[in-house]
């Protein structure tokens, strides 16, 4: 993705949350749980895209671009989704 592992290892600590008990529990700074890992993701994304020409692109272009490059090395593969949505509601002249 073009980030150095310096890069990788500051977006993982600044997505850390606090850990309780650090004595006995310190092998939890090694690992992300669910919430911590999409900061993770939304780090990075924020973090590749900071100094360049699309820096002023929304957070979710960067987390996409981020995405479509983390999931084919998973061997995982994106599905396609319509966002296009019908809304059906009733108004209050319909009554």
């Amino acid at each position: 993705m073009g980030l150095t592992e310096v890069d990788y290892k500051y977006c993982f600590a600044m997505s850390k949350m606090a850990v309780t008990d650090e004595p006995t529990q310190y092998a939890k700074y090694n690992m992300l749980l669910w919430p911590e890992f999409l900061e993770f993701i939304g780090r990075l994304g924020d973090y590749k895209y900071r100094n360049t020409y699309d820096s002023d692109q929304p957070l979710a272009w960067k987390i996409e671009q981020v995405l479509e490059k983390l999931i084919p090395a998973f061997g995982l593969k994106k599905n396609d989704f319509n966002l296009n949505v019908e809304d059906n509601s009733e108004s209050d002249d319909d009554y």
